[in-house]
């Protein structure tokens, strides 16, 4: 049996380039891979970027660039000086580093191979078990 390992302990790095503030930058960056708590810490840091704002007039941009925010946030363990909230300018750079920390979590979850539901079962006794109710 494989050693099952904490999600904290599966970590990732990347590098990214952008520019901020008019600058060239380049930076390495170290993810996570999410746990159910950080899925929920996430949501909750969503939730508090957006709550002064009223949800039915707030643009589908502004809330996707809220969510990256705060995916980015719980899920990076070290980042360079420059990825600050305070002092980046360019959205491109928050959309280029959620879209590398997505595209590896991504890599690693269990697909099934069929392309089917795996949420149905398709085992014959199941069936009758339920045409017989």
């Amino acid at each position: 049996m494989n050693k099952l390992l904490l999600t904290s302990e599966r970590q990732y790095e990347f590098d990214i380039e952008g520019i901020v503030q008019g600058e060239d930058v380049k930076g390495k960056f170290k993810c996570k891979y999410p746990s159910v708590m950080d899925t929920l810490e996430i949501e909750a840091k969503l939730s508090k970027l957006i709550s002064d704002t009223d949800v039915n007039t707030l643009s589908n941009r502004a809330y996707d660039l809220a969510y990256m925010m705060a995916y980015n946030e719980v899920l990076l363990i070290e980042k360079p000086d420059w990825y600050d909230m305070g002092i980046l300018d360019d959205v491109d750079v928050i959309v280029k580093i959620h879209n590398a920390i997505y595209g590896i979590v991504d890599s690693f979850r269990n697909r099934n191979k069929e392309d089917k539901d795996t949420a149905n079962s398709n085992r014959p006794e199941s069936k009758g078990a339920m045409e017989s109710k």
